[in-house]
């Protein structure tokens, strides 16, 4: 039995060796499998020393690394490895940071840009605006108006400039004809009440003391709430137009003058209806109708209105003068107490305030 015992006891060892052995060789091979990229240079420095007969190769077998070297070898790869990943991670992450902020400021830039844009066109549209564009809002405090923009058209219409206007209180009412200062308060007041847009008329003071007239049209403005928060408007220059008005009336009042002071009655009819449009102090006399009746009367009230003065033969008078040919013929004609007598009618194609008319000078005979 002893001899039995002792040849296992001494082959014991050896086969503990093979195991480890086995072990080792296991670990080596996963060493090197998780480290294969390491090696790539040494294969193909071996590949060219064989293909290139006396080349002395560094990597020869006596250069080899040991096992417990290579499994070292390996492990510190794996954490170069890591360390390089976490290094290139890190990299990514600063480089993506750097390119959203990048992309932030040129997005900040564009915005800017653009706003500047808009802002230029905006003040490019308000200063081709012939008048002066404005705003006012309610002072929270003393509950006035303030004046927060005026365009600088208003230099060109009065020779103030905006900083002046916005620097005073109120400086539109105080530089406005006292006459017109009550009316456009009290305008100004109701927009303001109920929200309904208005317009107004007032005289100006320029700066080299000039009256211009001026027409504020007035916009309310409205909070999210929809109270009335200000105003904001255009106002426009009609002192040409006001003058033209005025110069029309004076027309009309010379006309007028002289229209009435004819000894013969005057009719003045429209071109193409025969509808009747004014008449003289002289007709009102003659027919005994005011000038507001006349209106609404036509030629047959005015005749007999039986053949061959009826309306009818009216009208064919009327389009031989509206052709352009003058028409003078007798007429009988009717008082509006139902009297008849006898007038003679020259009847002319007109130009009247720019318009063209028949003008029937009537003559009693």
């Amino acid at each position: 039995m002893k001899p039995h015992l002792h040849r296992v006891t001494k082959h014991a060892p050896r086969g503990s060796g093979t195991i480890a052995a086995l072990v080792r060789h296991i670990r080596f091979q996963q060493a090197v499998n998780r480290s294969a990229f390491f090696f790539l240079p040494f294969l193909f420095s071996r590949y060219a020393s064989a293909s290139q007969p006396g080349r002395k190769d560094i990597f020869s077998a006596s250069h080899y690394l040991t096992e417990p070297a290579l499994y070292t070898l390996g492990e510190y790869t794996w954490y170069a490895i890591g360390i390089t990943a976490a290094c290139l991670i890190e990299a990514g992450f600063i480089a993506w940071l750097l390119l959203v902020q990048s992309r932030r400021r040129n997005a900040e830039r564009e915005t800017k840009h653009i706003a500047q844009d808009r802002h230029r066109q905006l003040q490019e549209v308000v200063s081709n605006v012939p008048g002066i564009v404005w705003e006012t809002r309610i002072d929270q405090e003393t509950k006035a108006l303030q004046t927060t923009f005026m365009s600088p058209q208003v230099e060109v219409m009065l020779g103030y400039s905006p900083d002046e206007w916005l620097s005073g209180d109120r400086f539109g009412m105080q530089i406005m004809v006292e006459e017109d200062r009550e009316l456009a308060r009290r305008t100004t007041d109701e927009v303001l009440q109920t929200g309904v847009n208005g317009v107004i008329q007032f005289r100006w003071r320029t700066r080299d003391g000039r009256i211009v007239w001026a027409e504020s049209h007035l916009n309310p403005i409205f909070d999210e709430r929809g109270n009335t928060v200000g105003l904001r408007g255009v106002t426009l220059d009609i002192s040409d137009r006001k003058l033209a008005e005025e110069e029309l009336k004076s027309s009309e009042a010379t006309y007028r003058a002289v229209f009435n002071a004819a000894s013969d009655a005057i009719l003045v009819f429209e071109r193409e209806q025969g509808s009747i449009l004014d008449a003289n102090q002289r007709m009102t006399e003659m027919y005994g109708y005011t000038v507001d009746e006349v209106r609404q009367l036509n030629m047959g009230d005015l005749s007999l209105n039986e053949l061959p003065y009826t309306l009818e033969n009216a009208a064919k008078w009327m389009k031989q003068a509206a052709a352009g040919k003058p028409q003078l013929f007798e007429w009988q004609a009717k008082h509006k107490s139902g009297r008849l007598f006898w007038v003679e009618i020259n009847l002319k194609l007109a130009s009247l305030g720019g318009k063209e008319v028949l003008l029937a000078v009537v003559r009693d005979i």
